[in-house]
């Protein structure tokens, strides 16, 4: 018997179902090896978080970024909603593969606990705002220091470098102190305006000095033991540059 035309080019159903199957994993498998390309601005990070103090101070946070695409992006508006954040790019206009930075400035006043802040940049490619956020953190152990790091790759081998160091108001009264358990580095204490903040100098005493690490905590005092702050410790972790080669 000869079947009708149509009834003749009709497939199976299990077969037209392993088909579509095959189709979709096919189609999901390329586009898993091929993620679509981000375009605009793409920021290497969108937070960022400041270690804050006890005392006023100004913290300067960059958000580095790049164009992707085919198309230039035009940069309308950078802003944050409270006034103690202000917000800058250095230009307006970038060009695919170009990079860039909006800057901002945290300006902690240290009467009050720190909160998100977030920044708003606005382009030409989008009716919707990029959201950056300065995460700052509170110091909570009575100690606060400007850096827990300190490198001399690329800086002459014997050079002094400085930290600021900030002291609770319930631990006023008590001056850091430095221990190195190495003898080939040399740290100094230093008292600066206003009552609460030290400045911390750091020096290799040879080009040949090893890493080591710097441990700052309180000389006792008075008051020890009936503060909120048992033990305040904080470590500064210190990077030589690469010795000269022995002749």
């Amino acid at each position: 018997m000869t079947l009708p035309p149509f009834t003749a080019r009709r497939r199976s159903p299990v077969l037209t179902a392993f088909c579509c199957s095959a189709f979709v994993l096919a189609s999901t498998a390329i586009a898993q090896a091929n993620p679509p390309v981000e375009s605009g601005l793409v920021f290497e990070r969108v937070a960022h978080t400041v270690d804050v103090g006890y005392y006023p101070r100004d913290f300067f946070v960059d958000f580095l970024f790049e164009v992707r695409g085919d198309a230039p992006v035009t940069i309308r508006s950078s802003s944050s909603t409270c006034p103690c954040t202000t917000v800058a790019s250095d230009k307006t206009t970038y060009y695919p593969g170009q990079k860039g930075v909006i800057g901002a400035v945290y300006s902690y006043r240290g009467n009050t606990a720190p909160e998100m802040q977030p920044v708003r940049v606005l382009t030409d490619r989008s009716p919707h705002a990029q959201v950056l956020t300065v995460i700052p953190r509170q110091a909570t152990n009575g100690l606060w220091v400007e850096r827990h790091e300190l490198h001399w790759a690329g800086a002459p081998a014997q050079l002094a470098q400085k930290v600021e160091i900030e002291v609770s108001p319930e631990l006023q009264g008590q001056t850091p102190v430095v221990e190195l358990a190495v003898t080939s580095w040399r740290a100094t204490v230093e008292p600066i305006e206003p009552t609460g903040r030290f400045r911390l100098t750091i020096q290799p005493l040879s080009d040949r000095a090893p890493a080591a690490q710097a441990i700052v905590h309180l000389s006792p005092g008075s008051d020890e033991g009936k503060t909120p702050y048992p033990n305040p410790q904080v470590t500064i972790d210190l990077f030589p540059a690469a010795p000269p080669p022995r002749t």
